[in-house]
C-alpha cells in the first residue's frame, strides 16, 4: 500500500534528524547514542515503502517508545512535532 502523502513529510523529517543526530554523535565519537539513533530509524523507510497502519502502530507504540526510553537526558525535542503529525 502507498503511504499516505500527509505521512511522508514527517516520516521522511524523523529520518532527516535522525541522521544528522547520528553524524554529531559520530563527530563527538558517541557510538552508543549512534546506535540508539539509527536504530530508531532503520525501519522507516519500510514503513514509506510498504506502508500499513500496524506498521505505522508498531514504530509510535515501540519503537519511539524504546528511543524514548532509551533518551532520557537527551533533548529529543525536534521529533516531538512530527511524532504529533503522525499520531492525528
Amino acid at each position: 500500500m502507498k503511504c499516505p502523502e500527509m505521512l511522508l513529510e514527517p516520516l521522511t523529517q524523523i529520518i532527516t534528524l535522525g541522521l544528522l543526530n547520528i553524524r554529531v554523535a559520530a563527530v563527538k565519537k558517541d557510538w552508543e547514542r549512534c546506535i540508539v539513533e539509527s536504530n530508531h530509524i532503520h525501519n522507516l523507510p519500510s514503513l514509506i515503502n510498504n506502508y500499513s497502519e500496524d506498521l505505522l502502530k508498531f514504530y509510535l507504540q515501540v519503537e519511539k517508545t524504546q528511543f524514548q526510553r532509551e533518551s532520557v537526558g537527551v533533548n529529543i525535542y525536534q521529533f516531538e512535532q512530527q511524532w504529533a503529525k503522525l499520531q492525528s
